[in-house]
C-alpha cells in the first residue's frame, strides 16, 4: 500500500541512482545490488493519460465499453495491493489466477485499461462534447490526488527517512527543489495541465496535437527513460561466449552432463548464470522462470530465479548426482559459509546444518555423518549445537550420540553426547512436553517462538562443549546416533582452542567441498570458484533393481541416501518409481552399459547392452508428452527418482528412443483454430443481421 504514491510520483522511493535523480531505491522489493528500483511495483502510466481517462469516463458514462474498462482499471488496481484487501483471499482460491506470483503484475491490465479510457477521452474532446468545466475538473482531480500524496509523504517523512536509512541513505530530502523525484512530477503536472487546456481549444490542430503528444512522451520518459535498462543492460560482448564458457560447454557436451550456478541469476557472468547459459549453449541444470516444474524445484531446492539453497552440499544429498551435474560455480568467498561469534567468543556458522540423525520420528534419516576437515586445527574441545526430537522419554544422562574425532596421525578420541547434559528435547518448555519429558534441560544456545495445539511456547537449541583432553590436530569428525528413541538435529559445530581463545566453525558445507572423494577444485575464474562433482551420474545408466515408493519417500531417499525401509540408497543400483512395479534382476551384469548417442531438444537416443533385464534411468526431466520406444516398439515411460525418466529394458542390446510430442500444444492449437472460426462466423452473422436491419428500415 505504501507504494501507491508512485502512481503519481514514480521515483519517490528512489531507483535511478546513476541518473540526475541520483537516489538509490529504498522501497518495497529492493534490488540485491546497484540501488535500482524494480519496475513492477511502480505502475506509472503518466499524468496526461489519467486526466484524459477521467474525461473519457465522464463523457461516455452510458457506453458499455466505458463501464467495462473502468471496472477493469479499478479491479486491477485493487488486485495489485495484494493481501492489503479482502479481494486477495478470493482470488487466491480462483483457478489460474491463484498462480500469479507477483500481484503487482496486475498493473499491466490497469495500464491497458487507462490507455483505452484515455483514448475515449481524446475522442470525446475531438467530437466537442467536453466542456472547459469538465476539462478543468479532470485536471483538478489529478492535482488533488497529487497534493494528497505530497501531504502524506511529508506527514510520514519520519517513516521515509527510516526506510532510506535501512538502505544506507542518510541524506534523504523531501523538498521539490532539492529532490528531483518530487520536483520533476510537479513540473510535469503543471506543464501537462497547461498544454491540455491549450490543445482543448483547437483539438484538430496538427501543431497543438503534436505538442500534446510531445508532453505525453516527456511525461512517460521522466520515469521510464531513467530505468535500469539504459545503464545496466547486458553488453553486446555477452552475445559471444567467453573462452572459459566454451571450454566447459565442450566438456559437458562430450559427457552429456550439466553445470549449476549456485546463485542462479543473482550471480555474476563468470558463474555462467541463467539465461546466459542458454545463450551460450552451456548445458545447465539452472534457469530463470516462474514456471519451474515443482518436482525439479523440490529435488534441487531450486528457486524460480535459478538459485539453490545450501542443502546441495550435504554429503548424503544425491540430487546433484542424479541430475548429472558435473560442475558447480559459486563465489570464492562462499566456499566458506558466513559466521559470527556468540557472547562467549565461540565462532559459529550462521546457517544451520540441516542435518538430522536417527529415524525415531518416522522419517528416513541417516544414523551418522562424517566430516573431513580441509585444514588441521588444534582443538581442546568441540562445541555442538543440537536439539532432540521425539525423544521426551529418553532418560536423563542417556547417551544419544557418539562423537568420534580423528587427528592427523590417525589417533581416535570418542566422546558421548548425553541427554539432559549436552542436549534436550527441542520443545522442552512446551506444556505438553514438559509433563512427560524424562531428562533435564541442557544449556540453551537460542530460543524461538512456536505455536502448538496446547498454545504458544518456546523451542530451543542447546549447546555442549565436549573436551578433547590436551588437544588434538583434528582431521576428521564423525557423529553417530545412539539414542534409544527419537532423533537429533545437528545445528552447528565448532572446534575450540581454549588456551589460544580461538575457534573454527565447521559444517557439512566445509566438509563436503573438502571431501576429495566427491569434490575437486578445478579453478578460480576471477572471484568465481569451480568445483567438479566426482559422483555425478552419467546422462543414462542401467540399474538392476526398482523399488516402488511414494513421491515423498523418493524425495527423502534422494536427500538422505536412505530408503524408507532403512537400507542405504545407492542411485547407481536402485531406481525409485511411484507405479506398481517391483523389479530385481536375477543375475546382475557388471558389464551392462547405456550409451547416449544423440541428445536434442525434443529427441534422445540411447543404446543399451546387458545380459539380464535392466531398468534404464535417464537424467532428464519427466513431463507429459514424452514417449519411449525400444527398437521401434512403444514402451511405458516411468517417472523415476522424483523427477526423472525411466524405461524397463529387456536383456540384450537395444536402441531406446525418446521423443517429445506436446499433446497439450496440439489440443490448444485445435481449440484456438475452432475459436477463431466461431468468432469469424459470428462476425459475418452479426454483419448480415445489421445489413438486413438496414434494408428493412
Amino acid at each position: 500500500v505504501r507504494q501507491v504514491p508512485t502512481l503519481l510520483l514514480p521515483l519517490l522511493f528512489g531507483g535511478a541512482p546513476e541518473s540526475f535523480y541520483g537516489q538509490p531505491y529504498f522501497g518495497a522489493w529492493p534490488a540485491p545490488i546497484g540501488g535500482w528500483g524494480p519496475g513492477e511495483p511502480t505502475a506509472y502510466v503518466g499524468l496526461l493519460p489519467i486526466m484524459l481517462a477521467i474525461i473519457g469516463v465522464v463523457a461516455w458514462t452510458k457506453r458499455r465499453v466505458t463501464f467495462f474498462w473502468s471496472v477493469v482499471a479499478v479491479l486491477a488496481f485493487v488486485l495489485t495491493l495484494g493481501d492489503a484487501t479482502p479481494l486477495a483471499a478470493l482470488t487466491y482460491r480462483l483457478p489460474a489466477i491463484n498462480r500469479f506470483r507477483a500481484p503487482s503484475r496486475h498493473f499491466i491490465e490497469m495500464a491497458f485499461a487507462i490507455s483505452v479510457l484515455s483514448g475515449l477521452g481524446v475522442a470525446a474532446i475531438k467530437r466537442a462534447p467536453v466542456t472547459k468545466r469538465l476539462l478543468q475538473r479532470s485536471i483538478l482531480i489529478v492535482a488533488g490526488f497529487f497534493l494528497v500524496c505530497l501531504v502524506a509523504d511529508y506527514l510520514m517523512s519520519d517513516r521515509l527517512h527510516e526506510l532510506a536509512a535501512g538502505r544506507g541513505i542518510n541524506d534523504l530530502k523531501l523538498l521539490p527543489w532539492t529532490n528531483p523525484a518530487i520536483g520533476v512530477p510537479i513540473a510535469v503536472l503543471l506543464t501537462t495541465a497547461a498544454i491540455l487546456m491549450y490543445w482543448h481549444r483547437s483539438p484538430n490542430s496538427y501543431a497543438r496535437s503534436a505538442l500534446l503528444l510531445l508532453i505525453l512522451v516527456l511525461d512517460l520518459a521522466s520515469f521510464s527513460w531513467f530505468g535500469e535498462w539504459r545503464d545496466k543492460s547486458a553488453q553486446k560482448e555477452l552475445l559471444s561466449p567467453p573462452t572459459f564458457a566454451s571450454r566447459y560447454k565442450d566438456i559437458l557436451d562430450t559427457h552429456h552432463q550439466r553445470m549449476l550456478p549456485v546463485r542462479g541469476s543473482l550471480g555474476k557472468v563468470n558463474e555462467i548464470i541463467p539465461n546466459l547459459s542458454r545463450l551460450w549453449n552451456v548445458p545447465s541444470a539452472s534457469g530463470y522462470g516462474p514456471f519451474i516444474l515443482s518436482r525439479v524445484s523440490r529435488m534441487l531446492s531450486l528457486a524460480p530465479h535459478g538459485s539453490v539453497d545450501s542443502s546441495w552440499r550435504l554429503p548424503n544429498n544425491q540430487a546433484l548426482n542424479l541430475m548429472a551435474i558435473r560442475y558447480i560455480f559459486l563465489p570464492r568467498n562462499e566456499a566458506q559459509p558466513p559466521s559470527k561469534p556468540d557472547e562467549r567468543g565461540t565462532t559459529w556458522y550462521t546457517d544451520d546444518w540441516g542435518v538430522s540423525l536417527g529415524a525415531g520420528c518416522g522419517a528416513p534419516q541417516p544414523d551418522s555423518i562424517t566430516l573431513d576437515l580441509p585444514n588441521n586445527f588444534t582443538a581442546t574441545a568441540i562445541g555442538i549445537v543440537s536439539a532432540l526430537a521425539c525423544s521426551a522419554e529418553v532418560p536423563d544422562g542417556r547417551e544419544v550420540a557418539r562423537l568420534t574425532v580423528t587427528d592427523v596421525n590417525g589417533v581416535v578420541h570418542t566422546e558421548s553426547l548425553l541427554a539432559g547434559r549436552d542436549t534436550s528435547e527441542w520443545a522442552y518448555d512446551c506444556g505438553d512436553v514438559r509433563r512427560v519429558v524424562r531428562h533435564g534441560r541442557a544449556p540453551v544456545f537460542r530460543s524461538y517462538p512456536v505455536s502448538r495445539e496446547t498454545g504458544p511456547c518456546e523451542g530451543h537449541e542447546f549447546v555442549a562443549n565436549l573436551s578433547l583432553n590436551d588437544g588434538m590436530d583434528v582431521r576428521k569428525v564423525e557423529l553417530r546416533w545412539t539414542g534409544p528413541a527419537g532423533s537429533i538435529a545437528i545445528k552447528r559445530m565448532s572446534l575450540i582452542n581454549e588456551q589460544a581463545r580461538q575457534s573454527l566453525p565447521v559444517s557439512p558445507v566445509t566438509g563436503s567441498l573438502a571431501d576429495a572423494a566427491r569434490w575437486r577444485h578445478v579453478e578460480d575464474i576471477g572471484d568465481t570458484s569451480v568445483y567438479e562433482n566426482l559422483r555425478a551420474m552419467p546422462r543414462a545408466w542401467l540399474v538392476p533393481e526398482v523399488a516402488r515408493v511414494t513421491e515423498e519417500e523418493a524425495l527423502a531417499a534422494v536427500r538422505s541416501s536412505r530408503m524408507p525401509d532403512g537400507r542405504a540408497y545407492d542411485s547407481s543400483q536402485t531406481a525409485l518409481i511411484e507405479e506398481p512395479l517391483v523389479f530385481k534382476a536375477p543375475n546382475v551384469d557388471p558389464a551392462a552399459s547405456a550409451q547416449v548417442v544423440r541428445v536434442e531438444g525434443s529427441e534422445m537416443e540411447v543404446h543399451t547392452s546387458s545380459l539380464s533385464p535392466s531398468f534404464l534411468v535417464l537424467s532428464d526431466v519427466y513431463y507429459p508428452g514424452w514417449r519411449a520406444t525400444i527398437d521401434g516398439t512403444p514402451t511405458h515411460l516411468f517417472q523415476t527418482n522424483v523427477a526423472l525418466r525411466g524405461v524397463m529394458v529387456p536383456a540384450g542390446g537395444h536402441v531406446v528412443r525418446l521423443e517429445f510430442v506436446p499433446t497439450s500444444f496440439y489440443r490448444g492449437a485445435v481449440v484456438s483454430v475452432v475459436s477463431f472460426l466461431v468468432f469469424v462466423t459470428l462476425l459475418f452473422w452479426a454483419g448480415g443481421r445489421r445489413r438486413t436491419s438496414q434494408l428493412v428500415t
